[in-house]
């Protein structure tokens, strides 16, 4: 038993300290650890006249003891915090400086015991009122960048649940995919007039365009696909109640689009003002009809409308076909959740490398380090790690093009190719004069969802998956589910049993972005022993 609590003292309860220890009967100990109620544990342990001497439950002692010392100097260093955390906001008000006000409001945020008394705070007022006004007032330059932080600060600030700022988050954060897909040079001015009047032009650097354009990114966007992708989502999304409101969200999108006053100075199709407003016209009388006109839409009357935007685009501004059906496609789906979105083309290969958890490409990890290509480690058993790749070894080259100014993606591209093929690699290595040229062959990489504690190097880079072997407390963290996570989980798991006794494990999720449903499904599965693990609400409301 004293080991299943040991399990429990990772989790914390501030209430219960400061509600004062109670004792309860030694049968109730674990009930009372699942609750959280550890201090109860702890008072109950100290006077059982048996396990008070028993060292097992001396360790726990100890253990339990020493967490409510750490809570409690936690409990107070968090509570000094907030309160230097407010008396920043109120000096950053007074040099009336928004920006770093609400980041020691956000700050004040996840220090506060109590929430809404935070926000109710004459400084938290008097920060959220000012910041209102200036993200208006961003709309109303167009500067979207400014205007899209605040909003995302007040939506943060008030826990996601502020039906205004949400929704004003979701605008600002349309007109800036617009913004970063047609215009990307206004975002570089727009971050360097921020950084100019918060006294940072040491921080802005050259202008460099965007790898990839606009027109390779809508590639492959068809009228079809948004024909498609509306009657799937009416039919099975659970917040599409029916063809109007995700048209209506269409209908903003193109709206937006053509309202822009920056894509108008840049974009050939809004150069003619007349004709630009012929077509914004008719946008507007379709939205106000859809919201006249209550009665049921169907796929046919869907398609009607669609058709009609298409030959009043054909006689005025002509926007490409590919642009009318990427924009409507995003703003319908930008009416629905934040987690809902249609995989491009131009997006596939990505996606399909995350959840297929495999690629063909050499095997290394890299980042940017000062705007440079560093191989952070070469996967075991890989291309890479056979041709000696190291930690730290700058990527120069990639084919004989420099990779200056690279972006992630671009070098993910690059690298990765069909399987036999040869990739050449120019390498910088510290301490060797000029570049090492490297052929590699391309094969198939399996992406790695499990992991332990820390790398044994004398064993090839395989992982040790025990943080405690002594108490027998193993850890696996798992970074994405794809097919073979749970297989790799089992794989772990039997070898922290052949190699000790397994008392408690830690499972590590955090950063782990998601993936396959089913593979969640099956990591779930090997820890429950009964009930529903998840399911599934249609549109309908039938679940499954």
């Amino acid at each position: 038993m004293a080991a299943w609590v040991l399990v429990a003292v990772w989790a914390n309860s501030p209430q219960a300290i400061a509600e004062g220890p109670a004792k309860v009967p030694i049968w109730q100990l674990p009930a009372q650890a699942e609750d959280g109620r550890f201090d109860v544990v702890l008072a109950s342990l100290k006077t059982d006249a048996v396990l008070s001497t028993d060292p097992r439950a001396l360790r726990l002692i100890r253990d339990l003891e020493r967490q409510q010392e750490s809570m409690a100097r936690h409990r107070d260093e968090r509570r000094e915090a907030y309160g230097k955390a407010l008396e920043l906001v109120e000096s950053h008000l007074l040099d009336e400086n928004l920006t770093d006000a609400m980041v020691q409001a956000l700050d004040a945020h996840d220090l506060a015991d109590d929430v809404d008394a935070m926000r109710a705070d004459r400084r938290i007022q008097i920060l959220v009122r000012q910041t209102e006004q200036a993200a208006i007032e961003a709309e109303q330059s167009g500067d979207w960048v400014e205007a899209t932080g605040f909003y995302r600060a007040l939506d943060v600030l008030h826990d996601n649940l502020s039906e205004h700022y949400h929704e004003q988050l979701k605008r600002t954060l349309q007109h800036l995919r617009m913004l970063r897909l047609y215009a990307p040079r206004r975002i570089y001015d727009l971050a360097v007039a921020r950084a100019e009047r918060e006294g940072k032009e040491d921080q802005i650097e050259p202008y460099k365009p965007e790898e990839d354009t606009w027109e390779q990114r809508v590639e492959g966007a068809t009228m079809q696909i948004l024909r498609e992708v509306l009657s799937s989502t009416v039919k099975k999304h659970i917040n599409a109640h029916s063809y109007r409101s995700l048209l209506l969200g269409s209908l903003d999108s193109l709206l937006i689009m053509v309202g822009d006053r920056t894509l108008a100075t840049t974009l050939p199709w809004f150069k003619d003002q007349r004709k630009v407003e012929k077509f914004r016209d008719m946008l507007l009388d379709e939205r106000r009809e859809l919201e006249v006109n209550q009665d049921r839409l169907s796929r046919g009357d869907a398609q009607k409308l669609v058709n009609r935007i298409k030959r009043t685009n054909k006689a005025t501004v002509r926007l490409p076909m590919e642009v009318i059906a990427y924009e409507m496609t995003e703003g319908a789906m930008a009416g629905l959740d934040d987690y809902t979105a249609v995989i491009w083309p131009y997006d596939m290969q990505s996606f399909s490398r995350n959840t297929r958890g495999n690629f063909t490409g050499v095997g290394i990890q890299i980042s940017l380090r000062d705007k440079r290509l560093v191989v952070v480690s070469p996967l075991p058993n890989t291309p890479a790690y056979r041709a000696r790749v190291l930690p730290g070894d700058i990527i120069a080259t990639v084919a004989s093009k420099s990779t200056e100014g690279w972006s992630l993606d671009k070098a993910v591209r690059e690298i990765t190719g069909p399987d036999g093929t040869i990739v050449e690699l120019g390498i910088e290595r510290k301490g060797q004069p000029g570049l090492l040229d490297l052929s590699i062959r391309r094969a198939k990489i399996e992406i790695e969802s499990v992991r332990g504690w820390q790398l044994r190097p004398q064993s090839g880079g395989e992982w040790s998956y025990w943080i405690d072997d002594e108490n027998g407390i193993g850890y696996v963290r798992l970074s994405q589910f794809i097919p073979q996570t749970a297989d790799g989980l089992d794989d772990a798991l039997d070898l922290l049993e052949v190699q000790g006794s397994l008392n408690a494990l830690i499972l590590d999720l955090r950063f782990n972005p998601g993936g396959l449903l089913k593979s969640a499904i099956d990591v779930a599965d090997r820890f429950l022993d009964h009930g529903l693990i998840v399911s599934t609400v249609g549109a309908t409301g039938g679940a499954t």
